[in-house]
Parts: structure tokens; sequence; C-alpha cells
């Protein structure tokens, strides 16, 4: 529920009745239970002889997703796996969705180019749901994620999801396959991208970013240009220049590059809350 109206999102039963089913987006008044007008379906296209439609809206039994002006974001599983029968419009499959909350405007959509793929190996990016993320400093403070069968997971720039890009790449803010377990994994340090500022020529190399995350001795930045860096702190953990580290808080880095690309951190410093005023990477 969001701002007194009921949401929920409908689909099919294992694919079943495909010439019936199809992806529903409903919402009704709380206090009256009066049903908007505006209800959406995501599949008007019927596209074979059976009439096929489909598109469901099912996440696994996720929630719609709500952010706090009360725009919606949902994702949709596959459509008809023998011919491609995306167009954006009246059939909407294998995306991730943002509608108004009286359904009546869809905002924006992110379709990964392999939607017709997806839909082939009944790989729904539909099977999970979508993840709002909290306001973040830097060029992108909404950024939403995403993933399905296929192990995909989407980071996504909330103002404007990344539309649909026939042949790729997508425009996504980064795309990472899934570990095994169904769980993300953090890339290996040599396999993490440099800052595109970074001057590998003038040690000692220095890097300001949010920290992602932390996983035992490997920290995860993302820099006022968006990239990723990958950081080990274990040096600076012995000598003791590092304090209590908090995910979402801004770090400047400073160290030596070793041979596999990892950023070894001499020291670990907070660093100013605005990107505006961080340091050029080097």
């Amino acid at each position: 529920m969001s701002f007194g109206i009921i949401y929920a999102g409908f689909g099919s039963f294992c694919d079943l009745s495909s010439n019936q089913a199809r992806g529903w987006l409903l919402g009704w008044q709380e206090s009256t239970l009066a049903p908007l007008a505006a209800n959406r379906l995501t599949d008007t296209l019927a596209t074979d002889i059976g009439g096929f439609y489909l598109s469901s809206i099912w996440m696994s039994g996720s929630g719609i997703a709500a952010r706090g002006n009360g725009d919606l974001f949902f994702s949709i599983g596959n459509s008809d796996p023998n011919q491609n029968t995306y167009d954006g419009v009246r059939n909407i499959q294998e995306s991730v969705v943002k509608v108004a909350p009286t359904l009546v405007n869809l905002l924006s959509i992110f379709t990964p180019f392999t939607e017709n793929v997806l839909d082939q190996g009944d790989n729904d990016l539909g099977s999970g749901g979508v993840l709002l993320l909290p306001a973040q400093p830097g060029p992108f403070p909404f950024m939403d994620v995403a993933a399905g069968k296929a192990g995909t997971m989407y980071l996504l720039n909330e103002a404007s999801l990344g539309g649909f890009t026939p042949g790729g790449p997508d425009k996504a803010l980064d795309e990472k396959i899934f570990g095994l377990g169904g769980h993300p994994f953090v890339a290996r340090a040599q396999d993490a991208a440099k800052p595109a500022a970074l001057n590998t020529n003038a040690p000692p190399h220095e890097i300001t970013g949010v920290l992602e995350h932390a996983d035992g001795p490997v920290l995860t930045l993302r820099t006022r240009a968006g990239k990723i860096a990958q950081v080990d702190d274990s040096d600076a953990l012995r000598r003791g220049q590092i304090g209590v580290l908090v995910a979402g808080n801004a770090y400047t880095v400073q160290g030596t590059y070793d041979s596999t690309g990892a950023l070894r951190a001499q020291a670990v410093l907070r660093a100013k809350a605005s990107p505006a005023i961080w340091p050029q990477d080097r």
C-alpha cells in the first residue's frame, strides 16, 4: 500500500493458459476499495493463433516497490518464446517498469537487449523483485537493483531506467553475474575497473568514493565518476590506520597497486560528505 492505495501485481500460474493469462498491475482505494480507473495490462498483444500473452508480474512473491513520491516499480516475466513479441508499448516483457501512482502514465522502462533470448529460455527477469536503494551521494542519487533467473543483476538509474537498446549494450549503470547459490558476489580485485581519472604513474595512488560494502579486507567503493574500485585494506588494518567503516560513508584510500591489480591501502581516511569537493583520483 502507498498513499492510501492498495496495489497488487498478477500474472499466470506456471505459464498455463497463456491465451488468457497476462500481467496486470491493479490498484484500489484503501478507504472504499474502489478500483483505479487506469489499472494496467503489461501485454495486450495476441501474437499467435493461440493468442499468446503472459508478461506476468510475479517476482517470486515480492511486492510492488514504491518510492516516497509514490512512483511504483516492478519487473515482468516472459512472453511468447516462439517469436519476438516485445514492442515496449503493447507488450512489455522481461523488463523493469516505473509507473505513476495513478497507473495512468508509464514513466520509464529498462529492458535487456537479450529480452528475446530470455523469453526463449524461460529465464524471466521478472522472477525477482525490484530493490529501491536509499538516496546516495554522487551523480545518481536514486538507484534500483533487479535480477532474474539468468543470473544477471542490473543496477539502474531510477530517474531514467535505461530503456531498450536493440543489439546492446544495455544502458544500465552496472551489470553483475550472481555467484553460486544465488548470492551476488564481489568481483576479484584484478577484474575491478580502475577510476578513469587514475594516473597509475603517480604513486602513491589515491581514490575517494562511497563505501558500498566490505567483504573481509576487501572494500568496494563507488567513485565520483560512478566507477567501481576495490581495495585491500589489510595493510592499513595491521598499522591501525583504519577505524570502523560504515557503508554509505565516503572514504579516501591511499596506497599502491599490487601485481593483481588490487589497490593495497596504506591509509583509509574519512572524506568530505559532498562528492563535489572530493579530490581527484590519482
